[in-house]
């Protein structure tokens, strides 16, 4: 199975990742991107950082498997996506709607899951904490509407998955895996 995690930025997709590596086993594959680290990312595990550059060069080489370019910078998998995918293993991604949606037209056995904030003020606050630039903020909220929008079309919508406890997520997971294995 592969389980595409999406959502506005600031939502907790990275806490939902975490959950279904240590709780369900499945194998994180880790997306590049052109976007500077934050503090406490770790290169990697969090995200491959790459320049400009060199993410088109893997566009120009046919090595990626899916990209877009969004809030001013590039996001996308290398090919190890696919080969993990058609390995059979239990596979989870995070991804922005738009590529989140793409991806899961090319291949079976998808679970698409949006996270929903509990509220955009809330959002908006996780934001401001990022020290993004105004014009990055701008960028942001713009896309939050574009995530919320695109969210209709993913199978399952984990509404206040910021704000809820670790314990009931996990559940929540669980009873989602459990519906579409």
């Amino acid at each position: 199975m592969l389980l595409i995690i999406s959502g506005p930025s600031g939502v907790g997709k990275s806490r939902l990742l975490d959950l279904a590596e240590r709780a369900f086993g499945f194998r994180r594959v880790v997306p590049l991107t052109t976007r500077p680290s934050r503090i406490g990312e770790k290169a990697g595990h969090d995200y491959r950082f790459v320049s400009k550059e060199q993410f088109c060069q893997l566009i120009s080489d046919d090595l990626l498997t899916a990209w877009d370019f969004v809030l001013g910078n590039y996001y996308g998998y290398s090919k190890d996506l696919a080969e993990s995918v058609k390995s059979g293993e239990n596979i989870v991604i995070q991804a922005l709607s738009r590529m989140a949606l793409r991806i899961a037209a090319t291949y079976s056995d998808v679970l698409l899951v949006s996270l929903r904030p509990n509220s955009d003020l809330m959002l908006e606050n996780r934001l401001t904490e990022r020290s993004y630039t105004t014009s990055e903020l701008s960028l942001r909220r713009a896309h939050r509407e574009e995530e919320i929008e695109l969210s209709r079309l993913f199978h399952v919508i984990i509404d206040n998955a910021d704000i809820t406890p670790t314990g009931e997520l996990t559940k929540t997971l669980a009873d989602v895996i459990n519906r579409f294995v």
